[in-house]
């Protein structure tokens, strides 16, 4: 039986300026923030027979905490839940410092950024336009701003009878369009009557960004830094496309959705996270491989990771930190007007088992996991529904068929126990 535990909220407030002049001097992977370069640590390559864990030596390690400093955190965590929980003016208030921050001199949740539709697209090296399950395919490029656009494509699923009517948000991470199973998802959603809405990150994929703006880092936007101003984050351009884009899916649909939802893998995982925490719109979210709260990364977060700036030098990780942007995620605020209902809402913290990025199975730590408990104790005082899946057997890092059936199985009701 895996125990876990959580973390504390306390974090050091930097710039991106200053995250630009900073030489990193160690590789961490993003979503995990686990460092590469020891290999005394164990991880488990495989269950034996009585279903322990066999230990091997590994590459990967991970943050080195003990048990009794795991334990100090997951009652930290647990702790502040529930301190979150008990003042119900605590989830708008948290949610607008959040949106102020993200969005400093602009409206938030931007619904309408200019946008066009493009004809006959050729969405090159991309597979899921060809296939059966799709009846249409539109393509919006969408001017997120500062001379950065992302491509946002609506689909609609090919068979009307058996259409749920309900939007499925697939945003990518720092790959291309396709990679790490958001084509198998893409497909997988449309097959089952939802429609998809799929995206991807700034300076990633087809989207693209002013040629001043240097890819650099490990994932690419550590250049993205000087563009900040007293009055501008670069942060907003990690979500300017998602209300404009579902704003044009709501016009294209005539008409609100059931719900919506949304998945992400990877960097897509962490822009999930934030994302549910700040547009109640979304009712399920599935972060996969995603952000662990700062406490439980090396340094405890006051290290940047290699390109991946909005990962950890910002205000908004003093304002709310991963395990309480879950409680907002499942919060019930006001019933958008775009939507029929005002379901349950609810999230699915998805991980794979030896996912060399985020290794869930690290020996006794199992430490992304750490933060869960909390979140799961304060679930039913925040109003909502909160889980986490773990894929046992699976070894990349990906959206993998595990987890989407799991994700279907939330959407549709089809399993009570899911969560």
């Amino acid at each position: 039986m895996i125990r876990f535990a959580s973390a504390a909220n306390t974090t050091t407030k930097r710039s991106w300026r200053s995250y630009g002049s900073t030489v990193t001097l160690a590789i961490f992977a993003l979503s995990a923030g686990i460092m590469l370069g020891r290999s005394e640590w164990l991880l488990p390559a495989s269950w034996n027979e009585n279903g322990d864990e066999e230990l091997v030596q590994s590459d990967v390690v991970v943050p080195p905490f003990s048990i009794e400093e795991l334990n100090r955190i997951e009652q930290q965590i647990v702790d502040e839940c529930n301190d979150f929980v008990a003042n119900s003016e605590n989830y708008e208030t948290t949610r607008q410092r959040l949106l102020k921050d993200i969005w400093r001199n602009s409206d938030p949740l931007p619904p309408e950024l200019p946008s066009r539709l493009l004809e006959d697209h050729p969405a090159p090296n991309w597979r899921v336009t060809a296939v059966e399950n799709v009846s249409n395919v539109q393509y919006f490029d969408i001017d997120i701003g500062s001379g950065f656009r992302s491509i946002v494509r609506y689909l609609r699923p090919l068979r009307e009878s058996t259409r749920l009517n309900r939007l499925m948000i697939v945003q990518q991470g720092h790959g291309g369009l396709g990679d790490n199973g958001t084509d198998t998802a893409v497909v997988r959603f449309l097959g089952s009557g939802c429609d998809v809405l799929y995206c991807g990150m700034p300076m990633s994929g087809e989207n693209s960004w002013p040629p001043e703006i240097a890819v650099s880092g490990g994932c690419g936007h550590a250049g993205m830094a000087v563009l900040e101003r007293d009055d501008f984050n670069p942060l907003e351009l990690f979500f300017n496309h998602l209300p404009t884009g579902i704003k044009l899916a709501l016009a294209s649909n005539q008409g609100p959705f059931r719900d919506i939802s949304m998945c992400g893998i990877s960097g897509g995982a962490w822009t999930t996270t934030v994302y549910a925490a700040i547009d109640p719109r979304i009712r399920f979210s599935f972060p996969v491989s995603g952000s662990t709260p700062h406490q439980l990364r090396p340094d405890g977060g006051k290290r940047e990771y290699e390109g991946n700036p909005e990962q950890s030098i910002y205000a908004i990780y003093a304002i709310c930190q991963v395990h309480l942007m879950s409680l907002l995620a499942i919060h019930p605020f006001e019933r958008p007007v775009d939507q029929t209902t005002l379901p349950q809402r609810g999230q699915i913290q998805c991980y794979n088992a030896h996912d060399r990025v985020m290794p869930v199975l690290a020996t006794e730590h199992h430490y992304p996991l750490k933060y869960t408990q909390g979140v799961y104790k304060a679930a039913e005082k925040a109003g909502g529904l909160f889980t986490w899946s773990v894929e046992p057997d699976q070894h990349q890092h990906r959206l993998s068929s595990f987890h989407i059936e799991k994700m279907l199985k939330a959407l549709t009701g089809a399993d009570e126990d899911v969560f």
